[in-house]
């Protein structure tokens, strides 16, 4: 079975060593921006001391399209979709 950084390396014609690199900083990138997943939520408006308080929630915002470079798609591909999908955003 191949690697990931072997996939990458037939993909884009680059040298393994290079794509280890990039899959290692793509992996880093996702477990950064999976921290930030449980840290994003809506804020308590304090409007007046009577009840209802204002809640905002975040949703979906919309579907982002990726647009790759070809010589570095993996990188790119982490780079814009990992911190999409944490904030809860479709990627196409």
């Amino acid at each position: 079975m191949l690697s990931v950084a072997e996939l990458e390396t037939l993909s884009a014609g680059k040298p393994v060593r290079d794509t280890r690199g990039e899959v290692a900083k793509v992996a880093e990138m996702f477990e950064y921006y999976a921290g930030w997943a449980d840290k994003l939520h809506g804020d308590v408006i304090p409007v007046s001391d009577e009840p209802p308080e204002l809640h905002t929630a975040r949703a979906l915002t919309a579907r982002w399209v990726q647009i790759t470079p070809w010589n570095a798609p993996i990188f790119t591909a982490g780079w814009q979709i990992a911190p999409a999908i944490c904030a809860g955003n479709a990627v196409y």
